[in-house]
């Protein structure tokens, strides 16, 4: 239900829930949850939505969480990126798994 990307030095990206009742609905409210080590240069990241230059759902630290509205739909995509150079360090993929 859940893809997930994690690169170098991320720790976690998790979506609560993680996934959708149907492919395509809309109207549900997500947790996320991310945290990168400290080894990682960049210390500044946003979660984008939909594309790694989408729009800009939260910005922070190293760790962090934020909520969505009740906008939220099956089949959406989220990246973590560095602040700066935009560089996706992390993406995850609110299922369900047939949705394209």
């Amino acid at each position: 239900a859940l893809e997930r990307r994690l690169f170098k030095y991320v720790l976690m990206l998790t979506a609560t829930p993680n996934r959708g009742p149907a492919c395509g609905a809309t109207g549900f409210r997500v947790h996320f949850d991310w945290s990168v080590a400290s080894e990682r240069r960049a210390d500044k990241y946003m979660l984008r939505v939909d594309s790694p230059t989408g729009a800009v759902l939260a910005a922070g630290g190293r760790e962090g969480h934020v909520d969505t509205g009740a906008w939220a739909r099956a089949g959406q995509w989220f990246f973590l990126v560095t602040i700066g150079s935009g560089e996706v360090v992390a993406a995850v993929r609110i299922g369900p798994d047939e949705c394209g």
